[in-house]
């Protein structure tokens, strides 16, 4: 797949210069958990942050809505977790869930 820009010279010949050449592959639901099979509530939420998983949960990362890292959670393959979120404040967030094949979905929250 590619785009084309056509250079026209004085005989009858067109010459055909890639412009730009975009290969499409590098995406996969395999790197990814379907947003269904991962559910984080409430939303809005208060005092804790409920996780439940269709696969066994690896890792959770809390971070602010400017991509900084406010909470890191070592999880040991559960498939529900509950965090308490007391020391957070109000705000929007993004919860990142990783399972324990290193599949990622992320969840936008608000407290």
């Amino acid at each position: 797949i590619g785009t084309n820009n056509f250079v026209f010279n004085n005989s009858t010949e067109v010459e055909s210069q890639p412009i730009l050449d975009i290969k499409y592959g590098g995406f996969s639901s395999l790197n990814s958990l379907k947003s269904e099979s991962t559910n984080v509530y409430p939303n809005p939420f208060n005092v804790s942050l409920s996780v439940n998983s269709k696969t066994k949960i690896k890792e959770i990362k809390i971070s602010d809505i400017n991509g900084r890292l406010v909470k890191n959670i070592d999880i040991d393959n559960n498939l529900n977790v509950v965090i308490n979120t007391t020391a957070l404040k109000k705000g929007i967030y993004l919860v990142s869930v990783i399972d324990s094949n290193n599949r990622k979905i992320v969840k936008k929250v608000i407290k």
